[in-house]
């Protein structure tokens, strides 16, 4: 599905895309805003799950976000995370995903990431799920780091890369708009 070349196939995609998140419990969100406070990590809600819309107001508050949310080193995101990039391949490298982006899980739970991180992610989705093509001189399979998904990313990893990133980016921006716009 060319978003580029057919603008009206980017309304099919966020369809798509936004069946595929409920799938697998998880929501790629967008944050639409420069002054986002929102530091690497996992944010469990305080109560109840807050809305998009929400979630966006907090992000500029500090002492607000830290209210709603607590930080929290036991949420798995992996389970719900692998088999959706296995079944999306939205492989979009840390310097173009992490400082605008964050992900919610079905119990409210948000990750977001730094560059370095969310290569660390990918590498060891990659690694798990044997993605990939690529083995070393030795003929072994290759061992994914960080720095493989961290920025750089050619089309030796991706088909032509920037023009994936740019379609994928421009479906997950324009989905979160039509969801905080109804």
């Amino acid at each position: 599905m060319d978003v580029a070349a057919n603008p009206s196939a980017i309304d099919t995609a966020a369809d798509i895309l936004k069946q595929i998140e409920q799938t697998h419990g998880i929501e790629i969100l967008h944050e639409f805003c420069t002054d986002s406070i929102l530091p690497a990590g996992a944010f469990r809600p305080t109560s109840q799950p807050l809305s998009y819309n929400n979630i966006l107001e907090l992000l500029r508050d500090w002492d607000a976000f830290q209210q709603q949310y607590e930080s929290t080193d036991d949420a798995d995101l992996d389970s719900s995370l692998h088999p959706f990039l296995s079944e999306t391949q939205l492989i979009i490298q840390g310097m173009d995903f992490t400082n605008d982006h964050f992900i919610r899980v079905a119990d409210g739970t948000i990750h977001a990431w730094t560059q370095r991180a969310w290569g660390q992610q990918l590498a060891d989705w990659a690694n798990t799920t044997g993605w990939g093509p690529h083995f070393n001189k030795r003929g072994d399979r290759y061992s994914w780091k960080y720095a493989d998904f961290y920025s750089n990313m050619s089309d030796n990893l991706v088909n032509d890369y920037e023009a994936w990133r740019d379609a994928v980016l421009k479906v997950i921006k324009y989905k979160c708009q039509r969801q905080l716009t109804g």
